[in-house]
């Protein structure tokens, strides 16, 4: 295993995929192994090694990921932010791309929460009509009867 030296990429401006992956096999790690100790998913990891910053839902994330691998791998974090910062920008957090099936999961269950309202709705409109009705026909039955007058039996 040969000594790492993060400053000599870092000053020929090199990639941080390319940084990140060097400094993996310099301590002769897998992506796998990278994986336990970080808790960053191997699709991530492998991205980032890629320069495929793109992949990752949101720069927070990018970022935050880099920190983690920064100490994983004995890098120093802050410069790892700062290069990434420089390369695809600084500002606040931007989605870099959209994931379809979160926006496709959000509209179904506005719906289901429309059409379940308005459900609840006419179940108890209906209710409420049948007990009234229920009432009103008991009014009229008791005014339609008349008294029933008892004989009696002497």
């Amino acid at each position: 295993m040969t000594e790492f030296d993060p400053s000599h990429i870092l000053e020929q401006e090199e990639s941080l995929g390319t940084l990140l992956r060097d400094a993996r096999e310099a301590k002769g790690l897998s992506l796998q192994e990278l994986h336990q100790a970080t808790k960053i998913k191997e699709i991530h990891l492998e991205a980032m090694e890629e320069n495929r910053f793109e992949e990752i839902a949101d720069a927070v994330y990018a970022r935050g990921f880099l920190r983690i691998c920064g100490n994983a791998l004995d890098l120093d974090s802050k410069e790892l932010v700062d290069q990434y910062n420089r390369f695809y920008g600084l500002g606040k957090p931007e989605k870099v791309r959209q994931n379809p099936k979160l926006s496709e999961k959000k509209k179904p269950k506005k719906i289901k929460w429309i059409v379940g309202g308005v459900m609840a709705l006419v179940l108890i409109s209906s209710f409420s009509l049948f007990v009234t009705q229920d009432q009103n026909e008991e009014k009229i039955v008791s005014e339609q009867q008349e008294p029933v007058q008892a004989e009696s039996l002497e």
